[in-house]
């Protein structure tokens, strides 16, 4: 099966040029590139609300840093 598209000159230059490069089809480049969109698009999957809500919580409260953690801690433990 064949598809036509429309390109501007530039953007097919740019498309042989990358082919040329890559030892390849535009074809073949194009199709790679649907294939993978098709796989992300049917691997996304929506995004749980308990989730959505955590977005961008840490922006108030940033996690603190590793070392801090440990030392603070090592003290409660400690004492």
């Amino acid at each position: 099966m064949k598809l036509t598209l429309s390109l501007d000159k530039e953007t097919i230059e740019f498309a042989h040029n990358l082919a040329r490069a890559a030892d390849d089809s535009i074809s073949n480049m194009v199709r790679g590139f649907l294939r993978s969109a098709r796989k992300n698009a049917e691997e996304a999957r929506p995004v749980n609300s308990i989730v959505r809500k955590l977005h961008g919580a840490t922006r108030l409260h940033p996690i603190p840093d590793k070392q801090v953690m440990r030392e603070k801690l090592l003290k409660k433990h400690r004492a």
